[in-house]
C-alpha cells in the first residue's frame, strides 16, 4: 500500500532472537536492515502474556517483513556498524527488545499495518 510505504522513511536493524543458550541468555541471527517509521511514543500494550505495558517507541514495518516478538531493533542502517557492534545487538546504544508485535490487515485485506512495540 503507497501510503504505509512512503511513511517507511527511516531505518532500523533487526536480530532475530534465535533461542538461548545452554545459560539461558538470548542468543541472536544476523542482523537485517528494514525501512521502517520509527515514532518515540509511549502507549499503553498488551504484551504476549497479556499483561499491560507501556512503549518506549513503536516501530512501523513493512508486512512483507518478518519482526518477532524478542527480536532486538536497533535505529540506523547497518552500514554504521562495525563488526563488534554487528555480532552483539545490546552493544548498541538504544537497542531495544520487541515486547509486542500487532498486524492490522487493510480495508482491501491485501495489506497489512505492521507495528513492533519497544
Amino acid at each position: 500500500m503507497r501510503i504505509l510505504d512512503t511513511a517507511r522513511r527511516q531505518y532500523a536493524v533487526r536480530w532475530p532472537h534465535t533461542g538461548t543458550d545452554k545459560f539461558g541468555k538470548s542468543t541472536y541471527g544476523s542482523p537485517v536492515e528494514l525501512r521502517v517509521r520509527w515514532d518515540r511514543v509511549s502507549e499503553t500494550f498488551m504484551d504476549k502474556s497479556g499483561a499491560q505495558r507501556v512503549s518506549k517507541s513503536k516501530v512501523m514495518f513493512a508486512s512483507t517483513d518478518t519482526v518477532n516478538e524478542d527480536d532486538v531493533l536497533w535505529e540506523g542502517q547497518l552500514a554504521d556498524l562495525d563488526d563488534a557492534h554487528k555480532a552483539d545487538p545490546f552493544k548498541n546504544r538504544n537497542a531495544w527488545t520487541v515486547q509486542g508485535v500487532m498486524r492490522t490487515p487493510t480495508l482491501r485485506a491485501d495489506d497489512a499495518y505492521c507495528v513492533a512495540m519497544l
